[in-house]
């Protein structure tokens, strides 16, 4: 899965719009959420020169067709708004805030039934049907989470 962050670039403090995505980035990837920013990815075409809005805006949107939903970075910005509409007319989930996207994407990714893996949107987690022996492997693997795992198996 991977998020794009819509995030302010040109308007206000240009320190504050480099800093701020990548913070976010920092914590989302810590949450396991794979993240786009492209205020980095931009940063590497400006290297080589000033880059035309319209061309960087229009790299924006193709790589949120690449992304599975898109954050909003607090601040004024012209062109993160128009990547929200954009995310949202193409069916993309948009979202304002972090924790609200952390815990969708735990329930896309972690909704586990009938002992496999799935991202149904209508799946029920109080209906899950997990073997111990899956949860005992989930848990030695590393990749386990304890809203998924059942605190009192034990080794």
């Amino acid at each position: 899965m991977l998020i794009y962050l819509a995030t302010p670039v040109t308007v206000g403090d240009s320190v504050q719009n480099l800093r701020n995505p990548c913070l976010v980035a920092a914590r989302l990837e810590a949450a396991g959420i794979s993240v786009h920013n492209p205020r980095l990815y931009n940063t590497q075409y400006a290297i080589a020169g000033p880059s035309d809005y319209d061309v960087v805006m229009e790299r924006c949107l193709r790589m949120i067709d690449h992304c599975d939903a898109v954050l909003r970075i607090p601040g004024p910005s012209t062109g993160a708004d128009r990547e929200v509409a954009y995310a949202a007319e193409n069916g993309k989930p948009v979202f304002f805030d972090e924790s609200n996207l952390i815990a969708w994407h735990r329930a896309e990714t972690l909704a586990v039934t009938n002992g496999v893996w799935t991202d149904d949107d209508d799946v029920d987690p109080d209906h899950l049907a997990v073997d111990d022996d899956m949860v005992k492997d989930l848990a030695d693997s590393g990749f386990a989470d304890t809203d998924v795992i059942d605190p009192d198996i034990q080794d």
